[in-house]
């Protein structure tokens, strides 16, 4: 099993807040005369974070599909959609910024950050991100079952089919990536 570096956290962590410097953008954008922004370099610096960090993002996942060892079958015992988190954190951890009064704005808001960074990679909440949701991704519990277990596991997987479609197959080939978080392999359609 591969586990997330404390890097990769980071990775998936500061881009479930890109919406919140979208709207830091939008906030601070002038129209369409230069300057386009009051914040002259602070907003063309969060725009170039902003992509170099979806490209960390899209390397992270295919590093996992690509490189990842350990793929295996899971027999598909229930599913449950679990993209309705997004809403919740994005009502939770995104929209509480904007009330901020404007000179204690960037204070209040570097602690809340630090507090939910910290929060966000010791609570495996890493799944939970509204970027991947953007480009695609759903977040599912699975209840699976390998054979020979008496039991069936529940993890969260990141993957590109919904838990409608996933509900339907029998198995699947998945890859664990950090305790209890699994990402399919392609779109679950694959031939090994």
């Amino acid at each position: 099993m591969q586990k997330l570096t404390l890097f990769s956290k980071l990775i998936l962590f500061f881009t479930s807040y890109i919406p919140l410097g979208i709207i830091c953008l939008i906030i601070d954008f002038n129209g369409f005369e230069f300057p386009f922004f009051a914040h002259r370099i602070c907003s063309p610096l969060l725009i170039v974070l902003m992509i170099i960090l979806i490209i960390l993002l899209f390397f992270l996942l295919r590093h996992f599909r690509v490189r990842a060892s350990g793929w295996e079958k899971m027999n598909i015992v229930k599913v449950e959609n679990m993209d309705n988190q997004l809403v919740a954190y994005i009502f939770t951890y995104i929209l509480p910024f904007l009330g901020f009064p404007a000179e204690r704005r960037i204070a209040v808001a570097l602690f809340i950050l630090f507090v939910i960074c910290i929060l966000y990679i010791r609570t495996d909440m890493i799944a939970i991100n509204p970027v991947l949701a953007l480009f695609g991704y759903h977040i599912i519990k699975v209840e699976w079952k390998k054979s020979g277990w008496k039991e069936a596991r529940t993890v969260m997987l990141i993957s590109r089919l919904d838990a409608y479609s996933l509900k339907y197959k029998k198995t699947i080939d998945a890859v664990q990536i950090h305790n209890e978080l699994h990402l399919l392999k392609g779109n679950g359609n694959d031939k090994q």
